[in-house]
């Protein structure tokens, strides 16, 4: 699966928001398609990331290791992004980041 951001846009977005939009878009595909973990550790561990589901650890290490174990149970596991929904559910995510 990939996400295509293309498909989101909104013209109205300043200039900041299509930035964001496009590290949501980042996180989403490499952490929830890809699974490539390493590179969601080396982007944005560097954050005070505080998990908003109290059944999952802190910070995006946290986070990364949760993703660990929930892709060896479910290996064809990945996010089809359908809506623009997308930018407004992660976006607290990822300016957490930042």
């Amino acid at each position: 699966m990939e996400v295509e951001l293309s498909t989101f846009n909104k013209p109205n977005w300043k200039e900041q928001e299509a930035v964001n939009a496009k590290r949501i878009a980042d996180v989403v595909q490499n952490l929830m398609n890809n699974h490539n973990f390493d590179y969601i550790i080396k982007q944005y561990n560097n954050s005070d990331y505080v998990q908003h589901n109290r059944n999952l650890p802190d910070k995006v290490t946290g986070l990364v290791s949760f993703m660990k174990g929930f892709v060896e149970d479910f290996v064809a596991y990945g996010y089809d992004v359908k809506h623009g929904m997308l930018m407004e559910i992660m976006w607290s995510f990822i300016l957490t980041l930042l």
